[in-house]
C-alpha cells in the first residue's frame, strides 16, 4: 500500500524530496490524487511501512507537512 505526504507548498515538497533522498529513503513527487484535498498540487508518494521514519526525518529538518494519507 502507498501513502502520500501532503505539504503546504511545492517548495516544501521539493525540499522534503531532496532531504529524504539524501537520507536514502525512496520517495517520488507526484500530483496529489483527486481523492485527496491539499493546498499544494504536489505530494510525495511513499511506502506505507516507511511512514514513521519519514515523519521523523522531516520533523528533525523542520519541514512542515499537511498530513499523510494512505490510499
Amino acid at each position: 500500500m502507498s501513502s502520500y505526504v501532503l505539504f503546504y507548498s511545492s517548495n516544501y515538497t521539493i525540499w522534503a524530496e531532496n532531504t529524504l533522498k539524501d537520507a536514502g529513503v525512496e520517495c517520488k513527487m507526484v500530483s496529489v490524487p483527486r481523492e485527496i484535498s491539499s493546498d499544494c498540487g504536489y505530494c510525495l508518494k511513499i511506502s506505507s511501512d516507511k511512514k514513521d521514519e519519514i515523519e521523523e526525518i522531516l520533523r528533525k529538518k523542520h519541514i512542515p507537512i499537511e498530513g499523510i494519507v494512505e490510499l
